[in-house]
C-alpha cells in the first residue's frame, strides 16, 4: 500500500541525487533504513560522546542524550 510524505525541497533532492538509474524513491529510503540499521547497531559499542551518538532535533541541531 502506498503512502505519500512531505519532504523539505532540499530533502527531495539529497534523495535524488542518491537515486541510481532506475531506482524508485522508495527503494532509496529502504536503502537508507538499512545503512540507519547499521549505524544504530554500531554506535551502541562507542563511547557516549561519539558523534554517531547525536540525534538530530528540529532546527537542524543536534543533542547528544537519547530521548
Amino acid at each position: 500500500m502506498a503512502k505519500t510524505i512531505k519532504l523539505e525541497e532540499q530533502t527531495y533532492h539529497g534523495l535524488d541525487n542518491l537515486r541510481g538509474k532506475g531506482e524508485t524513491f522508495s527503494q532509496v529510503v529502504g536503502r537508507l533504513l538499512k545503512v540507519a540499521g547499521v549505524i544504530y547497531d554500531v554506535k551502541e559499542i562507542l563511547g557516549p560522546t561519539h558523534y554517531l551518538m547525536e540525534r538530530p532535533v528540529s532546527g537542524g541541531q543536534a543533542k547528544t542524550s537519547p530521548d
